[in-house]
Order: C-alpha cells, then structure tokens, then sequence
C-alpha cells in the first residue's frame, strides 16, 4: 500500500514504514551500478507464455476452436 507523508515525515521514514511487513527486497535498497529491475505479468495457455493478456486470450480462443469448444 502506497501513502503519502505526514507533517514530520520524511521520504526516508516513509520508505521505512513501507517496508514493514513486506516481502524482502532482494538486493537491500541498491542493485549495482547500470542494473535495474522490474516485474512483468505473464499469462499462461497451454505451453504457451504471454506478457499481453489481448494474446493469451486470442491463444486461448484459437485453442478453443480447434477443440471445437468454441470462445
């Protein structure tokens, strides 16, 4: 969950707070140099891997209608 500070807060007291109770960060607060990170979502059909739901849904759908179970 996302909040904003209070009166008397700094950035750094908040970041603290977000933490709590949260998923470890894996690499403490810095990646080395010239790394970054991010998340990406991937939707599953079949043995098939998708980063766009529109695509998994259009894999699902073709599926579908080659089984004859239509959409």
């Amino acid at each position: 969950m996302t909040r904003i500070a209070g009166p008397g807060e700094t950035a750094d007291k908040l970041a603290e707070w977000d933490d709590e109770g949260a998923a470890q960060r894996a690499f403490g607060n810095a990646l080395p140099g010239g790394i970054t990170t991010r998340l990406v979502r991937e939707f599953m059909v079949g043995p098939y891997c998708y980063t766009g739901l529109q695509l998994a849904i259009a894999e699902r759908d073709r599926q579908n209608a080659a089984a004859g179970l239509g959409g």
